[in-house]
């Protein structure tokens, strides 16, 4: 269950390096945070599968990353990065958020 969580971690990782390539050092930031965030969940997930924590985690980083990306699509109709994230992090909520409800 944290190999999604971890693969847009990862991710967000390479978008952030790539943002800073052309000059967005805020992206670098941003996105590295919230990869930092979404490792610690999948890694508190594969440690303790039992408990809500590592999905709770990484349920309330995607909706906000879902949102914050999703405002920018919206504004710029650009798929690239925008909305790529918004629906990466989007499918990732919900996928945390079928994990908190069965529990």
């Amino acid at each position: 269950m944290s190999a999604p969580t971890y693969v847009v971690s990862g991710l967000l990782v390479v978008g952030g390096v790539i943002g800073a390539s052309h000059g967005s050092k805020i992206s670098l930031v941003a996105s590295w945070s919230f990869a930092a965030l979404l490792a610690y969940a999948a890694y508190t997930i594969s440690k303790a599968p039992g408990q809500k924590t590592g999905y709770a985690i990484a349920f309330g980083a995607s909706v906000v990353l879902a949102l914050v990306m999703g405002r920018r699509f919206i504004a710029s109709g650009k798929f690239m990065p925008a909305g790529l994230v918004t629906g990466l992090c989007a499918a990732l909520a919900v996928l945390h958020a079928s994990y908190l409800l069965q529990r």
